[in-house]
């Protein structure tokens, strides 16, 4: 579950949430006082990860062809690209 801090509490310690979110991949919720006032601090790395999995996810039929791949076997691999 995500830490919660204020907008206020935040501004005092974003240099202490900035390595947490690093050192635990765990997100913060900044909650700001108005319904559109919140955020999410995320580690930069998890931010990429995200980013690439919603464009993997994107692709057509690229979900289906992730998990077929998972399943073959290291054996079943060709060592040469056929492209």
């Amino acid at each position: 579950m995500e830490d919660i801090v204020n907008v206020t509490e935040a501004r005092k310690q974003i240099f202490n949430l900035v390595k947490s979110v690093n050192k635990t991949h765990k997100a913060v919720i900044i909650k700001g006082k108005g319904k559109n006032e919140s955020a999410v601090l995320v580690s930069k790395e998890d931010w990429d990860s995200l980013q690439e999995t919603l464009f993997l996810e994107n692709i057509p039929g690229m979900a289906k062809s992730i998990i077929e791949g998972m399943k073959t076997t290291t054996e079943k691999c060709s060592e040469t690209l056929d492209w």
